[in-house]
């Protein structure tokens, strides 16, 4: 602890040329030490949680790193939508290009929509998202610098995904979803077609459904992948890429899989 404090008392930033930070310390008497390290160089770096939500450690985040452009935080994720300032600070990050988190409330991800660098965004959406319908803050130009969105959705409510894409309009390359289970083969399709409105069909590469339950299901939930399901990715015919990794049936004639591959570039 002795030497934390020397290191913390320093006059000046301890690494002045510092570029990477992962900080993992959890000890909350260790924050001062943090604060040293914390440099106009920082591009990349890596929090608990509750030491961004700290005032001091936020404040001195937008003041002291103009060029940050990786953000990752580590825990559950950002509070609700009553800490306006610190999701206020978040949206004075212009250089941010990546970042990732969980559990993000619907102002969380209005804030993080008018972020102008953002290229790559990872998040988790749990069940406490609640997304007014519709939702003018998420229209054009939200999103504008995306181009590869992951979203893991923790509860399997697909009607929070599908809320969620219905407003935005934006131009990724690339796309990945992940699921606790496989959902039906009609709410997947509506999922598709969501994701078809919201995506720019001239520039979407790569699209991935990974389904994290590896087992196969019993009876009625053991569903069946079919063409009908998948026809809405029809519209995007730069894809590159289609990965379905799930415990399913797949129900494909010749004429579905003709189909299928004539939709990418030639």
């Amino acid at each position: 602890m002795t030497v934390v404090l020397a290191l913390s008392q320093s006059p000046g930033p301890l690494c002045p040329n510092l570029k990477t930070l992962r900080w993992t310390d959890t000890d909350e008497n260790h924050v001062p030490l943090l604060q040293s390290l914390l440099t106009p160089s920082l591009a990349d770096l890596t929090l608990p949680d509750f030491v961004l939500w700290s005032p001091e450690i936020s404040m001195q985040l937008i003041s002291t790193c103009p060029s940050l452009t990786n953000l990752l935080i580590q825990g559950y994720g950002i509070p609700d939508a009553k800490d306006m300032i610190l999701l206020e600070r978040l949206s004075q990050l212009h250089s941010l290009e990546f970042f990732k988190c969980h559990a993000l409330d619907e102002a969380a991800i209005t804030t993080l929509s008018s972020l102008p660098s953002l290229v790559e965004l990872s998040v988790e959406l749990r069940e406490i998202l609640q997304l007014q319908h519709p939702r003018p803050s998420l229209k054009p130009p939200t999103f504008k610098s995306l181009e590869t969105l992951t979203l893991e959705l923790a509860d399997n409510k697909l009607s929070i995904l599908t809320s969620l894409l219905e407003p935005i309009r934006f131009k990724p390359r690339s796309v990945s979803f992940s699921m606790r289970r496989l959902p039906s083969p009609d709410m997947l399709h509506l999922l598709f077609v969501a994701l078809v409105n919201a995506c720019d069909s001239q520039q979407l590469s790569y699209i991935s459904l990974r389904i994290l339950a590896r087992h196969w299901l019993s009876g009625i939930d053991r569903h069946q992948i079919s063409l009908s399901t998948l026809d809405p990715l029809l519209a995007f015919p730069n894809v590159e890429s289609f990965t379905l990794d799930a415990m399913c049936n797949i129900s494909l004639d010749d004429d579905a899989i003709d189909a299928l591959r004539n939709t990418g570039p030639s």
